[in-house]
């Protein structure tokens, strides 16, 4: 399948895929997506741009390895790790996806059925993947990047032909070239085993599984006995955003989700923003509709049009 247009984040969450991501808009301002992608029978290649700062949390597809090139003029991190300019990132099914980009972004991603990328790689490479991953980093140079990502739009050009009609040999030589052409682009750097002192995934997932009851960067620093000087450093080293910026921006993307959500309960506003530590309702209109173009109960409304 092949898709080229203009979206809204929120009509992503609509499409029919195998990926399970959350996307959640980390700065002011509508993030609109250009996406296009096709699939083979043990393939799915994928190209997404962001047009402002997002976080995608999820799981890659069932079965898979996948690989991913994240382009951005601002800060990129992976797992709580800044990513090294045109680094790749590599996740394996089962293994959780955890991207925050402060900026525009685009992103590239090959997704491959396992058995057939370790196969291929172990031919190509002559070493073990699930060996190689845990001591290596994988990268690519700018150029390198340039041609491969060239290289597979002329892939989603030639899968876009309606007359497109192969076996399963043609496809696999095709999936084994793709494979092959990116490997040979490939570097490799050691994997730096030091582990830091200060651990921001820590914080981030008491924000996330604390979020209706961590109001303020005080009871963040309270919760983990931490100074606000640490924090603030370690947070706009790591992912970009001071981490007012960061918990501010992840609670208007729950109660939206919220409120599209629980649309046909009888719910008030008022008690769902309270509940999220947001004290002042007129405040907070303004804000959301700065952040989403709508009022809270202008998506209410929309939601429960669509639901009808």
């Amino acid at each position: 399948m092949i898709q080229e247009d203009p979206w809204e984040i929120e009509q992503l969450s609509e499409m029919k895929e195998d990926w399970d991501v959350r996307r959640t808009r980390m700065k002011q301002g509508s993030v609109d997506v250009t996406l296009a992608f096709f699939n083979t029978p043990r393939m799915q290649f994928s190209s997404v741009n962001y047009s402002n700062a997002i976080l995608l949390e999820g799981t890659p597809p069932e079965g898979t390895v996948t690989l991913s090139l994240i382009e951005s003029e601002g800060r990129v991190s992976f797992r709580n790790q800044t990513l090294a300019p045109y680094e790749l990132v590599v996740a394996v099914s089962g293994e959780t996806l955890d991207y925050l980009c402060n900026h525009a972004s685009s992103i590239a991603t090959l997704a491959v059925g396992k058995s057939f990328f370790a196969d291929t790689f172990l031919s190509f490479f002559g070493r073990d993947f699930y060996e190689m991953r845990q001591t290596c980093r994988f990268h690519i140079d700018r150029q390198a990047a340039e041609r491969f990502i060239a290289y597979m739009r002329g892939w989603l050009f030639y899968f876009s032909g309606s007359e497109v009609v192969a076996g399963p040999e043609h496809y696999r030589e095709i999936e084994t070239e793709i494979l092959e052409t990116l490997f040979s682009l490939i570097g490799t750097a050691d994997r730096v085993s030091e582990r830091k002192k200060f651990d921001i995934g820590k914080v981030r997932e008491v924000m996330h599984e604390q979020l209706t009851t961590i109001h303020t960067i005080h009871d963040l620093v309270r919760e983990l006995q931490i100074s606000p000087r640490t924090l603030q450093h370690h947070f706009r080293q790591t992912l970009g955003f001071t981490p007012k910026q960061y918990l501010h921006q992840l609670r208007l993307g729950r109660i939206r989700e919220a409120l599209e959500r629980e649309a046909l309960e009888k719910v008030k506003i008022s008690d769902m923003i309270l509940q999220y530590g947001f004290f002042h309702p007129s405040h907070f209109s303004a804000e959301y509709k700065r952040a989403f173009g709508e009022t809270p109960s202008q998506t209410r409304k929309r939601s429960i049009a669509v639901k009808r």
